[in-house]
């Protein structure tokens, strides 16, 4: 568990480096697409079946700008306005932060069962 929390701290130091080279969504549709093609590369080395068609990779494409090249802008944004340290809190922080809209709106009940 420690390597990923050190993982997951570095990804904002590594952004804030990056961000010196390159706008935040080209920055962020980089990141994408090596997540992207990682996982590609991931699942066919377990032999795992692809999407076939044009339409489905279309729709796939436009779910990969539209969530992840956008979602990653907002926080890479977010580390170009913030110092590093503060926008890892406030990122981490997420789901504390949906805690009580989820209950005054949608009457989620919060319980410690997963």
């Amino acid at each position: 568990m420690l390597w990923i929390s050190a993982a997951w701290g570095g990804c904002f130091v590594t952004i804030r480096w990056g961000l010196r080279d390159a706008p935040v969504l080209w920055f962020a549709a980089l990141r994408a697409l090596i997540a992207g093609v990682a996982l590609v590369g991931i699942a066919t080395l377990q032999g795992r079946a692809r999407p076939t068609g044009v339409r489905t990779w279309s729709l796939i494409g436009l779910m990969a700008v539209a969530n992840g090249s956008v979602a990653f802008a907002a926080m890479f944004g977010g580390v170009a306005g913030l110092a590093t340290g503060s926008a890892a809190v406030l990122a981490n922080a997420q789901p504390l932060l949906v805690l009580f809209p989820a209950w005054w709106l949608y009457g989620e009940r919060v319980t410690t069962r997963m």
